[in-house]
């Protein structure tokens, strides 16, 4: 009897915590992933490759083991010729994409950035500078990467995409926006 008591009191003991931690983190616990956000400028194709992977597994539960589709630098506006209009870049800015082919369901961390809720190919487009992801995309049938893949046994794009605007604004890396306070009455 003492031992059984033993035994739910320690299957509590780990099974708890794991629940409280989250998905994500026993994904990383138990997967060895981790992803730690650094400049990816001056890396080489294989270095990005390997923190768009880690990215990943971090952030999405894989069904099977991911296949880079894609990895190379690409300029904002090449990106937003494929994919769309993005207030989130800026003019000049160093990107690199990373296309993933595979099973992914999202882990819902909270505070994490919109990310597609279960997809079969991942779009990860890199800030060079910051290392991290400045937008996610996402398709369960491969609709919206055909083109960029050059892959004609990919759906072809049914949704708009979004308007590019006609100029980008500037890079303020690690710039604080100016503010105007009012006047002291």
């Amino acid at each position: 009897m003492k031992k059984m008591v033993f035994m739910a009191i320690v299957l509590v003991g780990i099974i708890a915590p794991l629940a409280i931690w989250g998905g994500r983190q026993a994904q990383t616990l138990f997967a060895g992933c981790q992803f730690v956000p650094g400049s990816l400028e001056n890396k080489s194709a294989a270095e990005i490759e390997r923190a768009a992977l880690d990215y990943a597994c971090a952030n999405f539960k894989s069904v099977n083991a991911p296949r880079v589709r894609l990895n190379r630098t690409i300029s904002p506006n090449e990106y937003m010729s494929f994919f769309g209009g993005n207030n989130a870049l800026c003019k000049g800015q160093r990107l690199a994409l990373v296309i993933l082919e595979g099973g992914f369901e999202s882990v819902n961390v909270p505070g994490m950035r919109p990310k597609p809720a279960s997809a079969k190919f991942i779009g990860l487009l890199f800030d060079l500078k910051s290392g991290e992801p400045t937008s996610i995309m996402g398709s369960k049938t491969g609709e919206g990467f055909a083109e960029i893949l050059n892959d004609p046994n990919l759906p072809p794009r049914t949704s708009q995409r979004a308007p590019i605007p006609e100029k980008l604004r500037a890079c303020t890396y690690g710039q604080i926006v100016p503010t105007i306070m009012p006047p002291n009455h």
